[in-house]
């Protein structure tokens, strides 16, 4: 379990957006955190039976305006 949390998190480090298309609440809560402990933008999309959720996560506006 611990390569894979610091395999997340390497990959996490590398990018500069992170997209979960995940299905569970659950399985996107790490990765969202990580994604702003490293100040990364976290974009989360999840799916229902008839609705969808576009989400932002991270940082704020003032910080990825220039």
């Amino acid at each position: 379990m611990l390569k894979d949390v610091d395999a997340l998190e390497n990959l996490i480090k590398e990018h500069d957006a992170i997209f979960l298309l995940t299905d569970s609440r659950e399985s996107r809560w790490l990765p969202t955190v990580m994604s702003l402990v490293h100040d990364k933008i976290c974009l989360t999309v999840a799916l229902g039976f008839e609705t969808f959720l576009a989400m932002r996560h991270g940082l704020s506006a003032t910080k990825h305006d220039p």
